[in-house]
């Protein structure tokens, strides 16, 4: 009788230890191969797919753009671009980066607001996004790959940096980076204009946590095993505090630029707090809430749109009067 009773609890032990293992996988897995949204994740949604598709106002030419690719981590990941001249000569050149499990064609809602402030649009999908190849690292080499695209993009013009959620960490991640040296090796001074974070977060855990969470899945005790795993095969000894799983409120202190930060009063994936925290804790900041705003609808909801457009706008209307104050090199 003792024997069987050890043997079940060896069993169920064994199935709990296969569970604990399998689940942490999963999770490991999932954060870094985020679902893929592509051209026809657009079609599917009769949304614009590529930048000629989205509308513009009545009289103006539709949007041209022309499509590169940015190899980076040693020619290992390509990053697809998408290059749109703006309607401003002088305004500043933005770089735009979408957030974990979206890509640059969930970002098109963003260019009728930029088109006519900037001098040129690059929107670019990150690696294990969209048409990218690579997988996604959460922030430990997305620096780097920035870095080097932006020494690829050379802006004759100030550069402006936009992000969603993930993509507004990294914009602040790159651009407290960008204050010490230049790009790239070689490459000129950078000057930075500013950067507008849409639902920024402090640390890497809480939309990974609150996402599973949403889904019915364990959120607790697995992301924290899954984020130490990819800390250990991405992250390196030594390597800036600006990557990887830093406080993003810490990093904000090293911006030297405007910084604007959009966030819904009812994001259910990154609280406000957060965003609120991060503006605190950086120099020249906005803080723009958005009553009703949740995190994936602020752009997509008509009326959060506007009340989106009317802060994003004068923010970047006003940079016009400072470009090229801030060099960095």
């Amino acid at each position: 009788m003792h024997l069987e009773l050890l043997g079940l609890l060896v069993l169920l032990l064994a199935g709990l230890v296969a569970f604990v293992a399998a689940m942490i996988a999963y999770t490991t897995w999932s954060l870094t191969h985020p679902p893929r949204r592509g051209y026809a994740w657009a079609v599917s949604r009769s949304a614009p797919g590529d930048p000629s598709e989205v509308v513009v106002p009545p009289g103006e030419a539709p949007l041209v753009f022309e499509a590169w690719t940015c190899a980076v981590r040693n020619g290992r990941v390509r990053l697809p671009v998408w290059d749109i001249p703006g309607r401003r000569s002088d305004g500043p050149v933005a770089l735009v980066l979408h957030g974990w499990g979206d890509s640059r064609v969930v970002m098109l809602s963003r260019l009728p607001a930029l088109v006519p402030l900037c001098s040129r649009v690059v929107m670019v999908d990150l690696a294990g996004h969209g048409d990218a190849t690579g997988i996604c690292t959460l922030g430990f080499r997305e620096s780097a790959d920035l870095r080097e695209l932006v020494g690829q993009i050379s802006p004759a013009q100030p550069l402006l940096l936009v992000g969603f959620s993930f993509g507004a960490a990294l914009a602040i991640q790159l651009g407290a980076s960008l204050r010490s040296s230049a790009a790239s090796p070689g490459s000129p001074p950078i000057r930075l204009a500013g950067v507008i974070a849409e639902a920024p977060y402090r640390f890497t855990r809480t939309p990974a946590s609150n996402t599973l969470r949403l889904r019915g899945l364990p959120s607790t005790w697995n992301v924290r095993a899954a984020l130490a795993i990819i800390a250990g095969l991405f992250g390196q000894r030594g390597a800036s505090a600006s990557g990887g799983f830093a406080d993003r409120a810490e990093i904000a202190r090293a911006l030297s630029c405007p910084l604007l930060i959009v966030h819904g009063d009812t994001d259910a994936i990154v609280p406000l707090e957060d965003g609120r925290t991060i503006a605190q804790s950086a120099g020249q900041a906005t803080l723009a809430v958005i009553a009703g705003g949740e995190h994936h609808n602020l752009w997509t909801d008509p009326g959060l749109a506007s009340s989106v457009r009317a802060a994003v706008e004068p923010f970047v209307a006003a940079l016009g009067g400072a470009l090229g104050a801030d060099t960095l090199g």
